[in-house]
């Protein structure tokens, strides 16, 4: 998904020409975007299903996406709200970089670390040993002095380096804990 706003101007990249439009609305699956009168007959063209190539102008520059028409009216048209980058680097989580003293325990080991950077759906981390820590593994993290001090949180290992850094993702339930985390990292974009 792209960062669009209510307002922005969207062009869409046709075979006959540029179109534009006006961000009506943004839901998690479409943006619905507003024709101008005077492009109505070009926009006529258009059929549910085409892939536009679309250029939205947003507050940190214009973002590309390829996106597919999913619903067409005399005043506006529903594009699909398509990931910029290529699916599998999707993020679903804003991931903030921190720099915090963990504990991680898994069935064979237990060992400290620090965090490099964390989400809702996970965690980068290095740790001061590595021995017994592979990917698939289950932990539980804790974090030591710091502004999540006391909170522990399951995980799995997805991926690792020669270097001692994972990458784990959370299968956290308890929503007091993930609530926890978002704020921390809604709080360190602000």
């Amino acid at each position: 998904m792209i960062e669009a706003r209510k307002g922005q101007v969207v062009v869409f990249l046709t075979p006959w020409g540029e179109l534009e439009g006006v961000i009506g609305e943004v839901e998690y699956d479409r943006i619905i975007v507003h024709i101008l009168k005077e492009d109505v007959p070009k926009y006529r063209a258009l059929k549910i299903g085409d892939e536009l190539k679309t250029l939205v102008h947003t507050r940190s520059g214009i973002k590309k996406m390829l996106s597919m028409l999913i619903e067409k009216t005399e005043k506006y048209i529903a594009i699909e709200n398509a990931p910029t980058i290529p699916e599998n680097q999707k993020r679903e989580f804003v991931r903030v970089a921190c720099d915090f003293a963990i504990r991680i325990e898994g069935e064979n080991f237990a060992t400290e670390g620090q965090t490099i950077n964390l989400s809702v759906g996970g965690i980068k981390f290095k740790a001061n040993q590595s021995k017994g820590i592979s990917i698939g593994e289950n932990i539980i993290l804790e974090f030591i002095n710091c502004e999540l001090e006391g909170m522990k949180i399951n995980g799995n290992i997805r991926k690792t380096d020669d270097n001692g850094i994972y990458v784990a993702q959370f299968f956290e339930n308890n929503d007091m804990i993930l609530n926890r985390i978002s704020k921390f990292c809604i709080g360190s974009v602000s």
